[in-house]
């Protein structure tokens, strides 16, 4: 069973590819300020192990950011995440494990 998710998983990520525009963030304060990071892969952690963590998720209809460990939920423009998956928009501030970054989509989408 294990085996097939991870197929879907990676067939999921592939369409992704396929189908949505390149995003990435901007490293606001914490260990990746002043930093710019492409967001290429299908998955992105953030935040610190044991403390605060959150992945950014690469979906086919867009990018999607979910809790992964913590106690307290990361927060997306100040507000804190659900338990489920949540889209990221361009612009969208996120606030995870001592860092704040921008997430932005490439090629000037806006999907506000």
């Amino acid at each position: 069973q294990t085996a097939d998710q991870l197929d879907t998983a990676v067939s999921v990520a592939r369409a992704a590819n396929d189908n949505f525009p390149l995003g990435g963030v901007k490293g606001l304060e914490g260990t990746h300020a002043g930093q710019t990071l492409e967001l290429s892969r299908p998955l992105a952690t953030f935040g610190k192990s044991g403390v605060q963590v959150a992945v950014i998720n690469r979906r086919p209809l867009g990018y999607f950011i979910t809790r992964v460990e913590g106690k307290k939920q990361p927060t997306v423009n100040g507000q804190s995440i659900s338990e489920e998956a949540q889209l990221l928009r361009d612009g969208d501030e996120i606030e995870v494990g001592g860092e704040k970054l921008r997430f932005f989509l490439k090629n000037g989408v806006n999907t506000r």
